[in-house]
C-alpha cells in the first residue's frame, strides 16, 4: 500500500500544513502533542504464534487483522470527530492491520496508517534515519534492514520509530485526515489528502477512497464481521494458545479480540483515552 504518498508538486504547505477554510475557526494538527504513550505490560501477553489467518488480500483477511487494532482506531475517530470507521478501513488498506508491514514499493512508508518519514516528522513523530525522506527505497532497504535487525519486535523497534507504535501512529494519521477535512469538508476528500495532497479530487486520489470505501463498508458490515469469525474459527479449531501463566486456552475470534484490546491498552490506550487532545 502506499500511505501518504506526495508527489514533487505538492508544496510543502499542502503536504504539512492546509488548515484552514470555511470561515472556520482553524486548528493547526502539527501542533498537537504526539501522544505520550509508550509500551507498558499492564497485561502478561499470550502467544498467538502459529494462529491461522485468512489470505491478507482478502476483506476476510484484512478484517481478522485490522479488528484487533479497532479500540485505538476508535478512540482516535472519537478523539477527532473522525466519521466512524474510518480510519480503521485507512488500516486495512495500508498495512492490512500488520504494524511492521512497510508500504509494498519499499521506499520508506511505514505503520499502521502508512506515512513516509518527511510526512510522520512534520506532525512531530520521530523516524529511523533521515526525517526528510519522501519515497526513497535506499531508505526503504535501510528500514528493512533495521526491521529485520530487531527481530520484527514492536517493542524493540519503537524506540528508532513512533510510526511502529500503534497509538502514535494512528493518532497522527487522525490528525492528517482531520488536516485534509479541515481544507475539503468531506471526509471522502479527507482519505484522499491523506493519500496525495496533490491529488485530491482527482484520479489517483479517486482511486485510493475507491479502495478505502470498499473497506469502510465491509468494516461497518455485521455479515462481513461474522465471516470474518466463522473463518477463523473454522482456521484454528483445535488450535491453542499459550497464556503467561502456561494454560493453553482454545483459540476463537472473540477470544483473540479481547487479548488484543488488552495489548492496545499496553501501548497506553486507556492514558489516550482519558487524556484531552484538542486545544
Amino acid at each position: 500500500m502506499l500511505g501518504a504518498v506526495l508527489f514533487a508538486e505538492d508544496s510543502p504547505i499542502d503536504i504539512l500544513g492546509g488548515w484552514g477554510g470555511g470561515g472556520r475557526s482553524a486548528v493547526d494538527y502539527r501542533r498537537i502533542a504526539v501522544p505520550n504513550v509508550g509500551y507498558r505490560e499492564m497485561h502478561r501477553e499470550p502467544d498467538y504464534r502459529g494462529v491461522q489467518l485468512a489470505d491478507e488480500e482478502t476483506v476476510t483477511g484484512r478484517l481478522q487483522r485490522s479488528l484487533r487494532w479497532r479500540p485505538i482506531t476508535t478512540a482516535v475517530e472519537r478523539c477527532y470527530g473522525i466519521r466512524d470507521n474510518l480510519l480503521l478501513a485507512m488500516v486495512m488498506q495500508e498495512s492490512y492491520g500488520n504494524p511492521i508491514q512497510p508500504n509494498m514499493k519499499m521506499d520508506g512508508g511505514l505503520g499502521l496508517m502508512h506515512m513516509q518519514p518527511v510526512v510522520a516528522n512534520g506532525f512531530g513523530l520521530k523516524v529511523y534515519g533521515d526525517r526528510h525522506v519522501l519515497a526513497n527505497r535506499r531508505y526503504g532497504r535501510g528500514l528493512a534492514e533495521m526491521l529485520r535487525s530487531h527481530n520484527w519486535d514492536m517493542r524493540g523497534i519503537i524506540p528508532h520509530d513512533d510510526r511502529i507504535h500503534p497509538v502514535r501512529n494512528i493518532d497522527c494519521g487522525g490528525r492528517i485526515v482531520m488536516t485534509g477535512h479541515q481544507k475539503h469538508d468531506r471526509w471522502d476528500l479527507a482519505a484522499e489528502y491523506y493519500f496525495a495532497p496533490g491529488y485530491v479530487g482527482k484520479g489517483l486520489g479517486w482511486g485510493y477512497w475507491n479502495r478505502v470505501n470498499r473497506f469502510l463498508s465491509a468494516s461497518g458490515n455485521p455479515a462481513s464481521r461474522q465471516l470474518a469469525e466463522r473463518d477463523f474459527n473454522q482456521r484454528n479449531a483445535g488450535f491453542s494458545v499459550t497464556y503467561p501463566d502456561g494454560k493453553r486456552r482454545d483459540a476463537s475470534f472473540e477470544r483473540y479480540l479481547g487479548d488484543f484490546e488488552m495489548i492496545c491498552e499496553n501501548y497506553g490506550l486507556l492514558d489516550y483515552r482519558t487524556t484531552k487532545r484538542l486545544p
